[in-house]
């Protein structure tokens, strides 16, 4: 679209876009943007939001959030398990989620932690409350699993009941704002 101060902004949507305003007896302004914001102002203040946004999108590009999905059984924990692998944190961190009810979860639980045995990993308990966790700085963080803990949250006494899926946005929110990387399985 036009603008009044006669350039033309074009839009771009895909991370680290890049502003294409054409500034009169100027040229072309190639200042860094992130999603859904632009800066077309071009004085001292729009420059400086445009580094800022620039340090932020940078920042957020280092981060990982993967979800995985498929059946029961689909090996979606070993293929999560690899790609904790294969990040670059001081920490891993293995959120369990599984409360033990019956002869089935408890060799569930028992195979899940001989496949994790080796690749070094601090396993933290939390069947409800995600948003209560507290991790390291330099973590990768593999959530394990979503449905357990939407059960969880559901039907536990100290569950969240009716607000269940706030309660676990706000424990996701709170996982990306503390892990290096999150994949939730």
């Amino acid at each position: 679209p036009w603008h009044g101060r006669g350039f033309k902004l074009r839009y771009v949507f895909r991370r680290g876009y890049r502003c294409r305003d054409i500034v009169p007896d100027s040229g072309p302004c190639l200042h860094s943007l992130s999603e859904h914001e632009y800066v077309c102002g071009h004085s001292g203040g729009a420059v400086r939001r445009a580094e800022l946004t620039k340090e932020r999108t940078e920042r957020e590009r280092k981060r990982m959030f993967l979800v995985v999905t498929g059946g029961s059984g689909s090996g979606k924990s070993a293929f999560a398990e690899e790609q904790v692998c294969r990040c670059k944190a001081r920490n891993r961190i293995y959120i369990a989620t599984m409360m033990c009810f019956d002869e089935e979860s408890k060799k569930r639980i028992v195979r899940h932690r001989m496949m994790r045995a080796d690749k070094q990993f601090e396993t933290i308990e939390c069947f409800t409350g995600l948003r209560h966790v507290q991790i390291p700085e330099d973590s990768v963080v593999l959530l394990e699993c979503m449905s357990n803990l939407t059960a969880n949250e559901i039907y536990a006494e100290n569950g969240a009941k009716e607000n269940t899926v706030k309660e676990i946005l706000e424990g996701i929110k709170h996982l990306k704002s503390q892990a290096k990387d999150l994949i939730v399985v």
